[in-house]
């Protein structure tokens, strides 16, 4: 059962990563102005990437294990292992208020949002469902 929560957690994450985060952080490349992305926002979308990063290689060091793996075998070591990473989260969650004001506060964000719904995320609650994933995680 743990693996299998993180590897559906792990797929919500790559949506939000490549069809949210990716699309937010290159609005602005393509824009005229090049006034770059609000600094919250921009570490906001980095440590997304870094959360997706770290959970890919739990999943695999958890598939690693549990292949193998008997019932007396513990995990708690391998989330041990992990957890000073977890404090990429701490980034995520406290400027996550700030970016949902900021991405429904502006036409282009809202558009890229809009458009990621439209044509690649899937399930239920569009893009805001993927920003909440690693606050509903910790």
């Amino acid at each position: 059962e743990i693996k299998e929560t993180e590897i559906t957690y792990v797929e919500g994450l790559k949506q939000l990563v490549w069809y949210v985060c990716n699309r937010v952080m290159y609005v602005d490349a393509s824009s005229s102005t090049r006034l770059g992305l609000p600094p919250h926002l921009h570490v906001f979308l980095v440590a997304a990437r870094q959360i997706l990063k770290l959970n890919f290689r739990l999943l695999s060091t958890l598939s690693s294990r549990l292949a193998h793996w008997y019932h007396q075998q513990p995990l708690g070591d391998v989330f041990a292992q992990f957890g000073p990473l977890f404090t990429l989260y701490r980034d995520y969650a406290s400027n996550y208020a700030r970016v949902l004001q900021t991405l429904r506060s502006n036409a282009r964000y809202r558009k890229v949002l809009a458009d990621s719904e439209r044509h690649y995320i899937v399930g239920e609650g569009g893009a805001m469902s993927l920003l909440i994933l690693p606050i509903q995680r910790v």
